[in-house]
């Protein structure tokens, strides 16, 4: 790079002229000494270039004005004949250089041209043409007042080019009306238009209006038309003049269009309304030509045609040909004459038995819909194909992949028989019907006795019983030809009921989504499952072996008129066979036996025996054995009850199913026999006869007091238990030293909660003590019992006991037991604590007294916050004593404390009527003055309050009814249920009621 720049310098000096030389070096050395200089350098300062200069901003030169030009200047007056309509365009003009245009400046503007009358036609002409849409708009909805049908084909014009869907279907509208109703000729013309939006709008208007002189400009578009789209709408405007000759002509030659979508359309058009006349002409057409795309495409509108029509309208000479086009290689063809054969076997009431054409039929139509293979009509055709599939398979896979039909026809269609629509029983027909159903999960079925497939859940009728049968059949109208095969119901729905009919070969099958059925569908389903159950001596043999034993025995039961005849052959059959059934034959047949009303005439002790010594074989099933000892004593006879108590003692026979089988067992017996029982050796029956003789009355009175004597506990403290469930004052004296704490801990327990049952204050002393046992359990079954007495000095004593239990981890049930009392009483005792000299006794009474509602508390709680602001529960305590809810606030104690200054020396019935006002309620006008005093008139307004109201209240008005009405009730809170709300509020109503103020 050195050697070039030499070579360039001394170039310079051997070729540049001397002073030209030097005038260069001396200006060159000039500026070199003027930049050359710099300033001495600061120490310890960073030196950075400075910025260079920011640029100064040009001024903005000011946009040009353009002189607005309005349309109306370059329109010739006196050539438009527009002379002396000034005032119609100056309207025009103001309308045209408006910034925006909503509806009221048309309405406006349209006002005020209208009012120059018919004069304004020729501007609105005019005004069509020009540039600026909304001028169009405004001129086209103009014309419709002003215009004539000669004006038509400029409006149409004007909606060609306008260039927005708004603005052409202004101007078509316009053009519709004042041509009576239908479009010119010349609208059809714009059916190839650029923009497929403008199309869509010029065939709207065409179809509304169908007129003869469409028909050459359709035709045209229809056979020439350069694109798909031209020619399908022109085959669907040409639809009601299908049965003009050249129309049908043009729309057979459609078929072989070379888009599908367009021979749809044409064979949709040929198919028309499904008249007589055109259904004889798509049978005729479809007779005469050879297989193919045409054929195939006359049988999909013959298809359409039967669509819209409840009765069959296929005729036979056309199914008869049609089995052989089932294996043609078009895989359309060969699917839409499955589909036609399919309708016409599912519609036709004739006994059709087609066997391998069945089979062919739906091939066919699997193959059209599998999708394996594509054909262009595929999308359009295999709906409809999966539709006849539905049907005449009864078959449903979903709204999955449809290739899913593939598969379910490769397992079935071996011996496969099509489904019905039309189901028609005869009586010959009656010994091999077969009705199947799905309820609740569960199938069920009857048959004759020559049904086929005969299954578990089968139950065979006799020639009687199936005439009863098909008559109810009929009475439901599940045969009529109106009650079609298919699936009904919300498809996004789970099936939920099922019903199958069959005769022979011929199925019904209907299937329900959802929970909406037809008005025919449950009463019928419950007599089915009536019949069925009526059938369940069939359970008495198993089902490899069950159909020759029903059969050998359906005559005889089937000519039984009598309810008592029919279970003297149940008990009958019955013997002898319970060991060879299954655990849930046996206990289905055992519950037949125990629910017949009419067995109890016919009952016997050998049958009760057998049933019984079953008990031991069948462990550990509990519900077969509880199943076996239900029908061992269906009739309790006291021969019955050693042989009971061996079956149920035996070693095979387990605990806790023991225990509970001893004991349901000996409630059914007479008391004598637990009587008798309090003196077996085992420990088991013992225990169980103490348990039964509790429910036995007072007639297990005198034993029981005998087995409070027993050496064993646990027999002694059952027999306690029984005595308070027998309730009988007397026990009292037996009772009371069993409750003592020199007795065992259980059966302490047990003799107290019996305490309690008995309700006697003679027992008061005893569970007050107990309740101050140092035994949690102990106290804790002592309190729940003291909540069972009745009394003043109950009261009393839960007003001592309080304080050893608030804070306790037992103070929960005891303010439940307080509170079966009455929310009233427990008031009473906790608003006795709110001075307590004990912090946490006043803090516990507070926090539960405002929890009831009592503003009593409010004072105490209110007092409690600036040591606990964020307490839990003084909050909610607070929010039901004020009836105000400021917990959700940031600052919940600040708020409650500034709420109290104000309104703290209010009464109660204020800070009630203030919550109610804010929740949107009023109560009585007298409500606010009945402090003190009972206030009738304010009643019913506190318990619509009560029972409506916001769950916050609810406590704060329980507190008044029960100060006005001095009916005590069970605590209501927040959390209550409002079915438990309006239960309690029943007390209330009922004292409104017996003093007539309901």
């Amino acid at each position: 790079m050195e050697d070039s720049a030499v070579r360039i310098f001394s170039s310079l000096f051997t070729k540049t002229p001397l002073p030209l030389l030097l005038l260069l070096l001396g200006s060159t050395l000039g500026w070199a000494q003027e930049e050359s200089p710099k300033k001495p350098r600061k120490h310890g300062r960073l030196e950075l270039p400075k910025a260079a200069p920011a640029p100064k901003p040009e001024k903005e030169k000011e946009e040009e004005q353009v002189p607005f030009v309005s349309f109306w200047d370059g329109v010739d007056v006196e050539a438009n004949q527009l002379l002396g309509q000034d005032r119609v365009l100056e309207v025009f003009r103001r309308f045209e250089q408006l910034e925006d245009y909503p509806e009221t400046a048309f309405k406006d503007h349209l006002d005020e041209l209208r009012a120059f009358g018919i004069r304004t036609r020729r501007a609105a002409l005019v005004a069509l043409n020009a540039e600026h849409v909304p001028t169009v708009l405004l001129a086209a909805r103009l014309l419709e007042f002003v215009g004539s049908p000669e004006d038509c084909d400029l409006l149409i014009d004007a909606a060609a080019w306008v260039g927005t869907v708004s603005g052409a279907s202004t101007c078509l509208e316009t053009a519709l009306r004042l041509n009576g109703g239908w479009l010119p000729a010349t609208g059809v013309h714009h059916l190839e238009h650029p923009q497929r939006n403008i199309r869509t709008a010029v065939e709207s208007r065409l179809a509304r209006g169908p007129h003869s002189s469409h028909v050459k400009a359709l035709l045209t578009k229809l056979r020439y038309g350069r694109d798909n789209d031209v020619r399908l709408r022109s085959a669907r405007l040409l639809q009601p003049f299908h049965e003009q000759e050249e129309v049908r002509t043009a729309l057979r030659l459609a078929l072989q269009d070379r888009t599908s979508s367009v021979a749809f359309q044409a064979a949709e058009a040929l198919a028309g309304e499904g008249r007589p006349t055109q259904v004889e002409y798509l049978h005729q057409e479809i007779l005469v030509i050879d297989p193919g795309v045409e054929m195939a495409y006359l049988l999909f509108a013959l298809l359409l045609q039967q669509e819209k029509q409840d009765a069959l309208i296929l005729q036979s000479s056309l199914i008869e040909e049609l089995p052989l086009v089932l294996g043609h290689p078009d895989m359309f063809l060969s699917g839409v004459a499955g589909a036609v054969l399919a309708e016409y076997f599912f519609r036709s009431s004739e006994d059709l038995d087609w066997g391998v054409v069945e089979q062919d039929m739906v091939s066919a139509l699997v193959r059209s819909v599998g999708g394996l293979t594509f054909y262009p009509q595929f999308a359009r055709f295999s709906p409809m194909a999966e539709a006849s599939l539905r049907r005449v398979t009864g078959y449903d896979p979903g709204e999955g992949d449809r290739s899913a039909w593939v598969l379910w026809w490769s397992g079935n269609n071996a011996g496969f028989r099509a489904v019905r629509g039309t189901l028609e029983i005869n009586p010959e027909d009656l010994p091999g019907l077969r009705i199947q159903w799905l309820r609740n999960g569960q199938w069920r079925s009857l048959g004759g006795p020559e049904v086929a497939d005969y299954r578990e859940e089968t139950r065979l009728l006799g020639n009687r019983s199936l005439q009863s049968l098909l008559q109810a059949l009929d009475q439901a109208g599940v045969l009529d030809p109106e009650v079609l095969p298919g699936i009904y119901g919300p498809g996004d729905q789970e099936i939920s009921v099922r019903l199958d009919l069959a005769a022979g070969t011929r199925r019904k099958p209907l299937a329900f989504r959802g929970l909406v059925y037809p008005v025919w569908l449950l009463p019928l389903l419950d007599h089915l499952d009536q019949r069925w159950q009526l059938e369940q001596w069939q359970l008495l043999e198993e089902p490899q072996r069950r159909l020759a034993f029903v059969q050998e025995r359906l005559q005889p039961w089937d000519e039984a008129e009598s309810p008592a005849a029919k279970a003297a052959w149940k008990v009958n059959w019955s013997r002898g066979r319970l060991a060879s059934l299954s655990a849930p034959s046996l206990r289905a047949w055992c519950r037949e036996l125990v629910s017949d009303p009419a067995v109890e005439t016919v009952w016997d002790l050998k049958l009760a025996q057998e049933c019984l010594q079953q008990i031991p074989l069948r462990q550990p099933e509990e519900a077969t054995v509880l199943a076996l000892m239900e029908a061992g004593l269906r009739q309790p006879h006291s021969d019955l009850g050693s042989l009971f108590l061996d079956v149920a003692n035996d070693e095979a026979v387990r605990e806790p199913l023991r225990s509970t089988l001893l004991f349901e067992g000996l409630k059914r017996f007479a008391p004598e026999i637990a009587e008798a029982s309090l003196s077996d050796s085992r420990l088991a029956v013992r225990v169980a006869a103490a348990r039964a003789l509790g429910h036995a009355g007072e007639q297990g009175f005198s034993a029981l007091l005998h087995a409070l004597q027993d050496p064993n506990p646990l027999v002694v403290r059952t027999a306690a238990r029984s005595l308070g469930e027998v309730g009988n004052p007397a026990a009292l004296d037996y009772l009371l030293p069993l409750a003592g704490p020199e007795n065992g801990r259980e059966v302490r327990k047990d003799a107290l909660w019996a305490l309690g049952r008995l309700n006697d204050l003679g027992a008061l002393s005893t569970l007050k003590n107990a309740s101050q046992a140092g035994d949690p359990g102990v106290r804790l079954v002592a309190i729940r019992a003291l909540g069972e007495l009745e009394g003043r000095e109950v009261e009393s004593a839960f007003r001592e006991l309080f304080p050893l239990f608030a804070g306790s981890a037992l103070e929960v049930s005891f303010l439940r037991s307080l509170e079966k009392r009455g929310a009233g009483a427990a008031r009473s005792v906790l608003r006795s604590h709110l001075e307590s000299t004990s912090v946490e006794v006043a803090r516990r009474a507070a926090i539960h007294g405002g929890r009831l509602g009592d503003p009593a508390a409010a004072p105490f709680l209110i007092g409690l916050l600036p040591e606990t602001p964020r307490d839990p529960e003084v909050l909610d305590a607070l929010s039901f004593t004020l009836c105000m809810d400021f917990r959700d606030h940031p600052d919940p104690a600040g708020t409650y404390l500034s709420w109290w200054r104000i309104h703290g020396r209010k009464a109660g019935t204020a800070w009630l009527e203030m919550g109610a006002t804010l929740a949107g309620m009023n109560l009585h006008e007298t409500f606010k003055l009945s402090e003190g005093e009972p206030a009738l008139l304010a009643i019913p307004s506190l318990l619509d309050l009560l029972e409506s109201g916001p769950p916050l209240l609810r406590a704060s008005a329980s507190y008044y009814l029960h100060r006005w009405t001095g009916v005590d009730a069970p605590a209501l809170y927040g959390t209550t249920p409002r079915p438990m709300v309006l239960q309690v509020a029943q007390a209330w109503h009922q004292w409104l009621d017996a003093r007539g103020n309901g």
